[in-house]
Formats: C-alpha cells, structure tokens, sequence
C-alpha cells in the first residue's frame, strides 16, 4: 500500500464525501462556509496509489496567539478497521496540525452504537475522552433519529387532528416563489427562537445564520406553524356562547391572547428549520411561543416536518432530530416520534505540542481558576 495525502480545493468534495458511510452535513463542502466566522476550513484527501481511501474536513480555530486548534467532526471518513491507513491518518494529521500551529487535533469518528475502534486509536497515540452524560461532549453523545420507515401512531394522528381543529396549519419556505413571503417566515421562525432562548437562558443562533443554511443547502426548509387567528376567535366566541361544560375562564383566557398579539391574521407558535444534505437530513433548530403551550404545536411542526422531508426526498435515509439528555424534558418530548437513540463513539484528542496537557488542565480547572483569579 502507497498512502499519501494532499490539501483539496476541488468543488466536487461532496462526491468524495458521499462515497462514504455514515457521513454527514458537518463534514460537507459548505460546512465550513456555515462557520467561517469562527473557523478556517481546509479539506484533506487521502489516497492509496490512485483510490481515495479517506477524506476529512477540518475546522481551524485560534486558541491564543498564534496557537491553533483543529476540530474534524463526524471524520474523518475512512475505514476505521484499516489498521496501516488508521496509522498513515493519524501520522498525517500530525504533520497537518503543525503545519497549522495546532496545538492539539479533536475528532468524532462518524462510528455509532460500537466503541470498539477505540483500542486502535489510542494504540496511535489518541486520548479518548469519555464521558457519561450526552451533553459533555463537543456533540451529544446521543443523537434521536427517525428513519425512512416512520409511520404515524394512533396517538401521533390524534394530537394532530387535535391541535388541528385549533385552527393551526403549517407552511413551509418551499411553499413560496415570492422571496419577499419566504423572508417573512423566515423572520417568524427567527423571533419563536428568540423566545426559546429567553425561556430556556440559552444562545442559539441569530437570522444570518439561518438564512445562511437555507442559501447554502438548498434543499433545506423552514416550517412554521399559524393559528388562523380570525377563525379560531371565532370558533371560541360560539363556544363561550354556547351551554357545553367547556371552561368559560380558560376560553375567555386564550381568546383574550389571540386578540391581543401583536401579529395579524396568522399568529406564529412554532417551528422548525430542517437541513438536507444528500441523503441525510437535520433538524438543527426548533422554536416555539410558550403562551400557546396548550395547542401542542411544537409536536405538531415537528412531526410535518419529518414527513414533509420524506415526502419531498423519497431517498432521504434519516432525519436527525438533534441531540438528547440521558434523562430529561427533551428526551421525553422526542420520544413522541419513536425515534432510535444514536450513540456515538467516544471524541479522541491528538496532542501534537506539550501546552495541550496545560490547556486540558485549565479547561477541567476553569471554574476554580476563575475564582482564584477575581480574589
């Protein structure tokens, strides 16, 4: 065997990556268009005599001065049971992350439900680095995927027809020729994100970001979920009128929030933002309005838009609907979609410089440190 390797500028990167199992959007060509704010992107092409045997995108950030660190996630791809490649890579990647100052190299191998590579990495020089909880790591550990094969449940039918009957209905991007219409529920997915955020204290991503995904996957879709706000008022002043043993307060309540939104005839409550890349398929980011809680929206946009991607794309394999606790609130609400929870392989770092084993103490230590620092 005759490995070698070379940077790779070619625009067709996506057909070598293609050529691969269990590759994903973040190891395509746009990726690192997606992150170059924080990142410089270069692709590596491996080869045996003339083969293509392994590919990998890797994400360069600064760390401190002119210190560097490379993240490759969900790669690099490649036979990970190929002990002479498995070695030829590793020594590679050594050569790589000195030749861009890194001071250490982070990988996710794109293995799952199977830890059994990790012997060879670390007889190569890798540290595994692992971890119990899904959110310890630089990706969740565990992943819920629907496959091509999902089907409505009894109970899935019934939530839909329910929340339905409330006057919600979906759209997509898609669904517009006009821009000017697909910017507007662009805008309307942006501010229900908002929302999460404020709920849950977190930080997700702001409307550039977003629009930047649809323009680069152009496959790829927002939906979002509306309340007919003239219907459904009128639908809830018959029943305030009406004998039935429906409770009057909580009718008056929810049409008092309805008449009182600062948005027209279609009132946003949830939504979604769905990824494509070939025939895989993420959905990335989600958000919805708290207030409107009781019409199970968030169930609802999320369960249209796994069907409107199979719909869409028959050779869609999966879509992954992100990252799960152990335990926990968004654990349970994805279960709803009887999804199959993923679990990845172990990270694996590389230390190519002896500040490594300073920067990892000083991330485990970071809490205390900052204490000792404000004294």
């Amino acid at each position: 065997m005759k490995f070698s390797y070379t940077y790779y500028s070619g625009d067709d990167y996506d057909n070598l990556v293609k050529k691969f199992d269990n590759y994903s959007l973040l190891q395509s060509h746009k990726w690192g268009k997606i992150k170059e704010e924080d990142w410089n992107t270069k692709r590596v092409v491996f080869y045996d005599g003339d083969e293509i045997v392994a590919v990998a995108s890797i994400l360069i950030r600064r760390i401190f001065s002119n210190k560097n660190f490379i993240y490759i996630p969900y790669g690099p791809l490649m036979d990970y049971n190929n002990k002479e490649l498995l070695d030829f890579v590793t020594n590679s990647f050594k050569e790589i992350a000195k030749d861009n100052n890194a001071i250490y190299l982070k990988i996710v191998p794109p293995i799952f439900n199977d830890n059994s590579i990790s012997k060879d990495l670390i007889a190569n020089g890798w540290i595994e680095n692992k971890t119990d909880k899904s959110f310890d790591s630089i990706q969740p550990k565990l992943n819920a995927v629907v496959h091509n094969d999902f089907k409505l449940t009894k109970r899935m039918k019934q939530d839909r027809r329910t929340t339905e009957n409330k006057n919600v209905r979906s759209v997509y991007t898609f669904d517009f020729k006009v821009k000017e219409l697909s910017d507007n529920l662009l805008n309307d997915f942006y501010e229900l994100t908002r929302l999460t955020e404020k709920r849950q204290g977190i930080k997700l991503r702001n409307k550039d970001y977003f629009k930047s995904l649809l323009d680069n996957y152009p496959n790829s879709f927002v939906t979002v979920s509306y309340i007919e706000r003239n219907k459904r008022a009128d639908k809830l002043i018959e029943e305030l009128k009406s004998d039935n043993d429906k409770d009057k307060k909580v009718l008056r309540k929810e049409l008092w929030k309805i008449e009182n939104t600062k948005y027209g005839n279609l009132i946003p409550i949830s939504g979604t933002l769905t990824v494509v890349y070939g025939d895989t398929a993420e959905l990335l980011y989600a958000g919805f309005d708290d207030d409107f809680k009781s019409y199970n929206s968030a169930a609802y946009s999320w369960t249209n838009s796994i069907l409107k991607t199979f719909e869409r794309f028959p050779n869609i394999k999966y879509v992954n609907l992100g990252g799960v606790e152990n335990e926990g609130s968004l654990l349970n609400f994805k279960k709803k979609f009887h999804p199959e929870i993923r679990e990845s392989c172990n990270e694996f770092d590389l230390p190519v410089s002896k500040l490594y084993y300073l920067i990892k103490f000083a991330l485990k230590h970071k809490k205390t440190i900052r204490k000792f620092i404000k004294r």
